[in-house]
């Protein structure tokens, strides 16, 4: 968040705002609300297409992983005399064709595919994990240029009130009741705030091109917001109907569930592997100027190494069973962290907000019209009016601050509980 302290370095700031100033004026842009801004980056967004694209991918794998494997084509000439390479030398020669058919044991082929299944979901939950994720970041940077381009306007307010006080401090001097330092004050306090309002067009610049990034747009292209929004702030709710919310929604906690379930269908799978697969084939064989014969095979790999083997893959598959668990356990800390992050920001916020409108606003400009007048009688400092409509511009940039950090905790959490819109957190 841009605040009042950074304009203490901002020589960067005002190099892209002259660099702006310098290029060619944008063409008019079509307003972009905060959800439109939202809809569009889910749309064009070419990160969470590649997760799509691999999700998709992913989706194809069950069917093949709980296949059988592909049968094999047989053809033997058997029996054949060294000594006389004829195939009707002899009764036993023949020459066979035939196929054969691995059956893994039962229930590897399901676990396999179940496996797969779950890998396959925990994908689609990334996805729209990603989602989640992609609209926080644009409400984000949204709100980060909404509160610059209102900063910008109280700013330039302010540098006209500024001009109606050097007006009144010029004409008090040309008729001998005020003060040279007066107008020389009023004419720096001016030159500040103009350079203050640099400042912020620098910073609005980058904000705009934080925000263009996310839309798949180039860096340049002109962004208009709109010029009123939606000033309500409705209380949160608790954190714990936010938790609970968070447990029944959260794309990632999903994922890690169906990831935890993977690992324990592989580690099911390595238990298995103990057991023997099989193999089945059918051969005809042709003898020559004989009756022709059929043949049945039977055969089955034996799982005697299980010490080099077997042992040592259960131990990995039970490992990786543990190791998802222990991601689930983190990832659940972790999004009641955020959860409970986001909220304290949001009702600390939510407060500035409503002590700046209800209270510190009304009674600053208040004082400063009343200073207006009280020094157009001579009854009151020149500097101590300064002071007060500066605090009015203060009080004002610090509204929208607290105001548009609302806003972004509200993303937040959103995000952190897994909703689609932030309207949704208070319903």
């Amino acid at each position: 968040m841009f605040t009042l302290q950074t304009f203490r370095c901002g020589l960067g700031a005002v190099l892209a705002a002259a660099w702006l100033w310098a290029s060619p004026a944008p063409v008019a842009a079509d307003v972009l609300g905060v959800e439109a801004a939202v809809a569009r980056a889910l749309a064009a967004n070419p990160g969470l297409a590649a997760l799509r694209s691999r999700a998709a991918a992913l989706a194809a794998r069950p069917v093949r992983e709980g296949a059988l494997p592909e049968p094999r084509l047989m053809v033997n000439l058997v029996n054949l005399p060294l000594n006389e390479p004829d195939p009707g030398a002899t009764p036993m020669t023949q020459l066979q064709a035939g196929i054969s058919q691995v059956l893994p044991y039962p229930g590897k082929r399901s676990l396999k595919q179940a496996a797969a299944e779950q890998e396959a979901a925990a994908a689609r939950e990334e996805v729209a994990e990603e989602r989640l994720q992609l609209a926080r970041a644009v409400r984000r940077s949204w709100w980060e240029a909404f509160y610059l381009q209102r900063t910008l306007e109280v700013l330039r307010r302010n540098d006209t009130l500024l001009g109606q006080f050097v007006d009144i401090a010029r004409a008090k001097y040309e008729v001998g009741q005020g003060l040279l330092q007066d107008l020389s004050l009023a004419e720096v306090e001016r030159a500040k705030l103009r350079e203050w309002q640099l400042r912020v067009q620098g910073a609005q610049a980058a904000a705009r091109v934080r925000l263009n990034t996310l839309l798949d747009r180039p860096a340049t292209t002109a962004l208009a917001l709109p010029g009123e929004v939606d000033t309500t702030l409705a209380p949160a709710p608790s954190f714990e109907v936010l938790l609970v919310a968070a447990e029944r929604l959260r794309p990632v906690l999903h994922a890690r569930r169906h990831q935890v379930d993977a690992a324990q269908r592989r580690l099911e799978l390595a238990r298995k592997e103990y057991y023997p697969d099989f193999q089945i084939a059918a051969l005809y064989g042709a003898r020559e100027g004989r009756s022709d014969m059929g043949s049945v095979l039977f055969s089955m790999n034996l799982p005697l190494r299980t010490g080099t083997r077997q042992d040592p893959l259960r131990e990995q598959r039970g490992l990786e069973l543990r190791h998802s668990q222990q991601q689930l356990a983190a990832r659940r800390a972790r999004v009641a962290g955020d959860i409970a992050t986001a909220l304290a920001r949001y009702r600390q916020a939510r407060a500035q907000v409503l002590e700046f409108t209800g209270t510190l606003l009304p009674q600053a400009r208040q004082t400063v019209e009343s200073m207006l007048a009280a020094y157009q009688v001579n009854k009151v400092d020149f500097l101590n009016l300064v002071r007060a409509q500066i605090t009015v511009y203060d009080y004002e940039t610090r509204h929208w601050q607290a105001f548009a950090e609302a806003r972004q905790a509200q993303a937040d959490l959103a995000a952190a509980t897994g909703k689609e819109t932030v309207d949704e957190l208070f319903q």
